[in-house]
């Protein structure tokens, strides 16, 4: 690969790189402008018609670490709010026997895409859940809510095909929207049908569902503040159960705690551990409203003084940027989606 510039940008002028390899180092004095080449690549859109890569391989995606790709801004509801509104809206569009089906295949422990055909279907559904009969209507009444007119071709009067052309139409997409009206529909006892939007704002849905973590983007102040919201959510509800005798399945804040680690804790812990001398605040429970923004805060260690992100060196903004992918792979485990 090698690169060609023409041009200026901040105090880098033209230039032409020599062959690179696949890992390559750039060293240079301080001022001599690393920083300005690795911010020329994160705003490539911006210089494209003076940055030319010239390789070998189709490049589709340039990733730039460091604290930049990281978010540890303020937070408030109405991020939370939009993710479960969309959240909502996507299990709204979904058909009552597509919700039914698809439902019971989550919670036989499989996804419905996974399934080859419909004697595969047959062994993997859990029996107590639904009987095979039943089962087989509930595929016709599914498939005609895709196609009405399915059956009257009599050779689609097949069960195999009718997986077949369900695979093709059920996105995958619905996975999480699936198990949110399931988690829902354990939390307070209600069939999903039942379910509507009050509920998705109610129970403490968990952000891994909400929205889709992303290994290359770390959203921490979101993790933060979804941690937050879903405790302050389960204290209400533990409140309600208690006092009001509502029927839920939340929790003590003791056991809570147990059961989720916050997810600051394990950040610093990753800090600790890796004698990173910061700490990102966490969210106390008496500091946390909906109706009042989150501030993000880093703590540098040795003078207990909050740090612009922006302040830290190149050095640490990497190193810190890496942090957050560690977090993440640590955090959200299997649910995480690499590109």
């Amino acid at each position: 690969m090698k690169l060609k510039f023409e041009g200026t940008y901040k105090s880098l002028n033209s230039f032409e790189s020599e062959e690179l390899n696949d890992f390559t180092v750039i060293t240079g004095k301080n001022g001599s402008g690393k920083s300005q080449l690795v911010q020329m690549f994160a705003n490539l859109n911006q210089a494209r018609s003076k940055l030319q890569i010239e390789s070998n391989t189709n490049i589709s995606r340039i990733q730039v670490e460091g604290i930049e790709n990281i978010s540890l801004g303020s937070q408030d509801h109405t991020r939370w709010k939009s993710d479960i509104d969309n959240l909502f809206e996507s299990s709204r569009r979904i058909k009552t026997n597509t919700k039914t089906f698809l439902s019971i295949c989550l919670k036989s422990g499989f996804w419905f895409n996974e399934i080859k055909n419909h004697e595969e279907l047959i062994e993997k559904i859990d029996n107590d859940l639904i009987k095979e009969d039943d089962l087989n209507n509930l595929l016709r009444n599914t498939i005609v809510e895709y196609i009405r007119n399915f059956f009257q071709n009599k050779a689609n009067d097949n069960y195999d095909k009718i997986i077949s052309y369900l695979k093709n139409k059920i996105d995958k997409q619905l996975k999480p929207v699936i198990e949110s009206l399931i988690f829902i529909s354990e939390y307070f006892n209600k069939p999903i049908k039942s379910i509507k939007r009050y509920d998705f704002y109610s129970a403490p849905i968990p952000e891994q569902l909400t929205s889709t973590p992303i290994l290359f983007d770390p959203r921490i102040d979101r993790s933060f503040y979804n941690y937050a919201k879903q405790r302050d959510q389960n204290r209400r509800l533990y409140f309600d159960k208690m006092v009001d005798g509502q029927v839920n399945t939340s929790i003590s804040d003791a056991e809570f705690l147990e059961k989720y680690i916050p997810p600051w804790k394990l950040i610093n812990e990753i800090l600790a551990e890796r004698k990173i001398g910061f700490q990102i605040q966490g969210i106390k429970k008496e500091e946390f409203s909906p109706d009042v923004p989150v501030a993000m805060q880093l703590i540098k260690i040795s003078n207990k003084t909050v740090i612009n992100p922006s302040d830290l060196s190149s050095g640490e903004k990497i190193i810190i940027g890496l942090i957050g992918k560690i977090f993440s792979s640590e955090y959200y485990k299997k649910d995480l989606q690499f590109p």
